[in-house]
């Protein structure tokens, strides 16, 4: 019975952690202008920041936020993986004070490069049940960095 529990928190850890346990800082995917875009260009709507969407934007709506992709989360071919595909973003690439980030479950997120700014046109709703907000991707443009 005593085995039980001392792996018991190795499972839970390894739910936690995803594909990304067993493989830190390998990476998956390999971004290349050849990846199929499954999403359109981004739409001319209202462009807020990561902070303000998650904050003061209430939904339904539907924005534009100019974010860094800090963060691409996809599962290797022939593996089940327990976290969804997609991208972590971020108003900020500092990884001191990151600031405030929003996973956005995305299909395909070979499309996606880490650390290159985007224009997100997302479309905010609620999850039923406990109201929390939702983010849902519409469309993405890459942006120029003036660094």
């Amino acid at each position: 019975m005593k085995k039980q529990f001392r792996v018991l928190p190795f499972l839970t850890l390894f739910v936690l952690a995803g594909c990304e346990l067993f493989n830190p800082g390998k990476s998956y995917y390999k971004p290349s202008k050849e990846t199929l875009r499954t999403y359109p260009e981004a739409l001319d709507l209202e462009t807020t920041t990561v902070q303000q969407a998650k904050v003061e934007v209430l939904p339904p709506d539907s924005i534009n936020v100019d974010a860094y992709a800090v963060s691409i989360s996809a599962c290797p071919p022939n593996t089940y993986c327990i976290l969804p595909d997609g991208i972590i973003i971020s108003d900020s690439l500092h990884s001191q004070s990151p600031g405030p980030q929003l996973f956005l479950q995305v299909r395909n997120p070979k499309q996606f490069e880490k650390d290159q700014l985007y224009r997100f046109s997302l479309q905010i709703g609620t999850y039923p049940g406990n109201g929390e907000k939702r983010f849902e991707l519409l469309g993405y443009s890459q942006l120029l960095r003036y660094d």
